[in-house]
């Protein structure tokens, strides 16, 4: 059987120009198709048709690679512009509703900020902020420091949570009662072993993911405008 002649360099499609951006789009490419597991600089490397060398050349290692896509990210979620007298608690809420849902659409990229501080432009923005959103509550330097830091653990938590949901394809599941089969289960309990839980089976089920996660946004922050620094 005849083999196909050599396909010659100049018909093969050109390779895009590598650069740090072109870096970066290649890894979100991977982080959404296969998590942040799945990113790693020679995977990147495979993508772009180079050689993992050629990488370090823009992106240090694979560090500054997940800060990087923290950035990309960071910068989809919508910041507010912060003004005296406004809705403080209305924007501060809807920020960090953004900023979950944002994480939540990129698998695991929520847990690496469990590691790490973003300390790039984009997400540094969110945090300013937050921080100018809590001055206007009137907070303690101190208090709003600290404020921020609890904030963050729960929107990188509820972005777990929220990635976990779309990994299952649960497309509806914000909208939906969350558990229904866990509605059942604590329905059917014996109330001798688990009164409270029968108690308020109902209660523990009442309620769409984002109602649940609204509320626990303003559990915390009325907790820091009650609790000195």
């Amino acid at each position: 059987m005849e083999r196909g002649a050599p396909m010659s360099r100049r018909e093969r499609p050109a390779k895009p120009a590598l650069s740090q951006e072109t870096i970066v789009d290649a890894a979100m490419t991977l982080l959404d198709s296969d998590g942040l597991d799945g990113v790693s600089m020679r995977r990147v490397a495979q993508a772009l048709d180079t050689g993992p060398a050629s990488l370090y050349v823009y992106v240090r290692n694979r560090d500054e690679l997940v800060g990087l896509l923290i950035d990309r990210i960071s910068g989809e979620i919508p910041v507010p512009v912060v003004r005296p007298g406004g809705d403080w608690r209305k924007q501060l809420g809807d920020l960090m509703l953004a900023s979950i849902r944002e994480l939540g659409r990129h698998p695991g990229i929520a847990e690496a900020l469990f590691a790490t501080v973003p300390t790039s432009p984009n997400a540094l923005a969110v945090t300013d902020a937050m921080l100018g959103l809590l001055t206007q509550g009137g907070l303690s330097r101190q208090a709003r420091a600290w404020a921020v830091d609890a904030l963050g653990l729960y929107i990188a938590a509820a972005g777990a949570e929220e990635s976990l949901h779309a990994a299952r394809d649960q497309i509806a599941h914000r909208e939906a009662e969350i558990h229904p089969a866990a509605r059942d289960i604590f329905a059917g309990l014996s109330a001798d072993r688990y009164p409270n839980i029968t108690d308020l089976h109902e209660e523990l089920t009442y309620g769409s993911t984002e109602q649940r996660t609204r509320w626990g946004i303003d559990v915390l922050i009325n907790g820091i405008l009650a609790t000195p620094a």
